[in-house]
This record gives structure tokens, C-alpha cells and sequence, in this order.
């Protein structure tokens, strides 16, 4: 019985070994992509994460809609894409304020600013005649919002 779990026990480690080699492997891998394409052009090297970002928020999303999952969730989406967009950097900017710290209020005057400008944008383009009934096509709308807001306090 000892040997039996001493040989599995090998083989186990041998698995996990792989597996830490793969992830190494890819993590060389997509540092090479990375260095290769920055030397290309700065602009596609600093849209990569965004690009990757967005691909796996898409593929989530397909994946949701295919398991008949997305009616459940577009509600849940909807009442947490205002949290996370404004009562959580509220309080995040009345913490960075009290604390007194000008690079953490920098970074919040960048998030407002841009909160602002994609407000103005939204309202601008919901008042149009023709956006609203584009909107009401495409119902993922609410979701590409939450996924930007999402995005943006992570970055």
C-alpha cells in the first residue's frame, strides 16, 4: 500500500510539475508577444490588456446567452453596474480626500473627469432619435457598460 501511494504520489508530482512548467512556458511566451509587439508600436502594446480584456468579456457573455444563462444575470448587471460605478468611487474619493494624498486625489480627478465625459456621451446619444431604438436591438448594451465600468475601476 506504501508503495502504491509512493508511485502515485510521483506521478501526481509529475502532473504538477508540467503544470508549473506549461504556466511558465506561457508566461515567457506572452512576455516575448509583449516586448516583441511594443518594440512594434507603443499604441497596440498598451491596448493589449484592453483587447484581451474585451475578448474575454465576449466570450463570457456568448458563453452566458449559449447556457441560457444571460436572462438571470442582465438584472443583477444592471443594479450593480450603478454601484460600481458611483457609490463605490464616492466613497473611494471621500477616503483618498480625508487621507490627503495628492497622487490617489489625481487619480480620482482622472475618474471623475472621464465619468463625467461618458455621461455627457451617453445622455448626448440616448437623446438622439434613432440610438434608442438601436439600443433596444442590441440588449447586451447594459452588460458592455457594466464591463466598462468594471475595466475602468480596475485599471
Amino acid at each position: 500500500l506504501l508503495l502504491f501511494f509512493c508511485w502515485r504520489l510521483r506521478a501526481w508530482l509529475r502532473r504538477h510539475d508540467r503544470l508549473i512548467r506549461a504556466r511558465a512556458a506561457l508566461s515567457r511566451r506572452y512576455q516575448a508577444l509583449v516586448r516583441t509587439v511594443r518594440r512594434q508600436s507603443q499604441l497596440a502594446a498598451r491596448l493589449l490588456p484592453h483587447v484581451g480584456y474585451a475578448c474575454v468579456c465576449a466570450f463570457g457573455w456568448r458563453s452566458l446567452v449559449r447556457l441560457r444563462m444571460a436572462e438571470d444575470v442582465t438584472p443583477l448587471v444592471l443594479r450593480a453596474t450603478p454601484l460600481l460605478g458611483t457609490v463605490v468611487p464616492v466613497v473611494r474619493t471621500l477616503l483618498a480626500l480625508h487621507a490627503d494624498a495628492p497622487t490617489r486625489l489625481r487619480a480620482w480627478l482622472h475618474f471623475w473627469s472621464v465619468w463625467a465625459a461618458a455621461t455627457l456621451v451617453t445622455t448626448t446619444l440616448s437623446s438622439l432619435p434613432l440610438i434608442p431604438r438601436i439600443a433596444q436591438l442590441r440588449p447586451e448594451l447594459p452588460i458592455v457598460h457594466f464591463f466598462c465600468v468594471v475595466w475602468y475601476r480596475a485599471c
